[in-house]
C-alpha cells in the first residue's frame, strides 16, 4: 500500500471509529433515569427514556424521532410511562400532569411530570416496569429523589422493581441529634457555672 492510500486508509478508520463513539454515546435502550423533588403535596418529576420501543413514536421506522412524530403520539407515550412508571405516597392515588416534553439525543424524550397528592408527602414509592415496555430484562432505571436538600438515589430493574424513599426516618433523626445537641449544650453550661462557683468559694 503506498504511502498516500495508507493516510487515506487511517482517515477513514478515523472517522468510522467517531462514527461509532458518537452512536454509542447516544441515550441507550438499556438504561432510563427520572429525578424526584418533593414540595408538600407537590412532587416535581422529570423522566429521562427512549421512545423507540413505544409503538407509534418512530412512525417511519427510521430509527430518528422527530418532533412531529413526538407530537402525534405524545399521548400513547403518557400512557405508557403512567403504566410502567408509578410513583406513590401510600395515599390516595394523585392528579398527573405532563408539563413539558422535549427529544434527546435522536430517539430519547424528557417528560417533565407534575404529581399532586390529597395530602403532604413524607414517603414514595417508586416502581418501574420499563423493562418490560423496553423488552430487555436488564433495563435499569436510576431514580433519584429529593425531600428539601436530602437526595437518595435508587437503582431499579426487573428483579428488584419498588423503592420506598422516607423522608419520615430521617425527620426523626433529624429531631433526636437536636435533642441530643441541646441536652449535651445544657450539660456543658450547667458543668461551666458548676465550676466558677467551686472556684469562688472560699478556702
Amino acid at each position: 500500500m503506498s504511502p498516500a492510500r495508507r493516510r487515506r486508509f487511517f482517515r477513514i478508520a478515523a472517522a468510522l471509529a467517531a462514527a461509532v463513539t458518537a452512536s454509542l454515546s447516544a441515550h441507550d435502550l438499556a438504561t432510563s433515569e427520572s429525578t424526584l423533588r418533593v414540595n408538600g403535596r407537590e412532587v416535581a418529576g422529570t423522566l429521562v427514556l427512549d421512545l423507540l420501543p413505544i409503538a407509534g413514536a418512530d412512525a417511519n421506522g427510521n430509527g430518528v424521532v422527530t418532533y412531529e412524530e413526538l407530537d402525534q403520539s405524545i399521548a400513547r407515550v403518557f400512557a405508557a410511562v403512567k403504566e410502567h412508571y408509578v410513583v406513590t405516597a401510600f395515599q390516595d392515588a394523585p392528579r398527573i400532569v405532563l408539563a413539558r416534553y422535549e427529544l434527546v439525543d435522536d430517539h430519547a424524550v424528557r417528560l417533565e411530570l407534575a404529581y399532586t397528592f390529597p395530602a403532604s408527602v413524607s414517603r414514595l414509592e417508586v416502581t418501574s416496569t420499563l423493562d418490560r415496555l423496553t423488552k430487555r430484562p436488564d433495563h435499569q432505571h436510576l431514580v433519584r429523589s429529593y425531600f428539601s436538600d436530602t437526595r437518595r438515589d435508587a437503582v431499579l430493574t426487573a428483579a428488584q422493581p419498588t423503592v420506598v424513599f422516607d423522608d419520615r426516618f430521617w425527620r426523626k433523626l433529624s429531631v433526636q441529634l437536636t435533642a441530643a445537641g441541646v441536652l449535651l449544650l445544657g450539660a456543658r453550661v450547667g458543668a461551666f457555672v458548676y465550676q466558677r462557683r467551686r472556684r469562688r468559694q472560699p478556702r
